[in-house]
């Protein structure tokens, strides 16, 4: 993200940096989705293995509930 970040800083045009910026939001953007499938996917891969997912990200929490 540092070069996209230079890259707006050398744009010459208001017309430019605008561009510039709907693009890193765009790959800003495109990565959360990419996140959130992984997780989606790594949570049924927990669940098949017969796993929580809820105890597997925070199990003092769950072993409170559950208690």
């Amino acid at each position: 993200m540092n070069k996209a970040q230079q890259t707006l800083r050398r744009s010459r045009t208001p017309l430019a940096r605008q561009q510039g910026r709907v693009c890193c939001g765009a790959i800003a953007i495109g990565a959360v989705a990419l996140q959130q499938r992984n997780r989606v996917e790594f949570n049924a891969f927990l669940i098949s293995k017969g796993i929580d997912p809820e105890e597997y990200y925070c199990p003092e929490s769950y072993e409170e509930k559950n208690a």
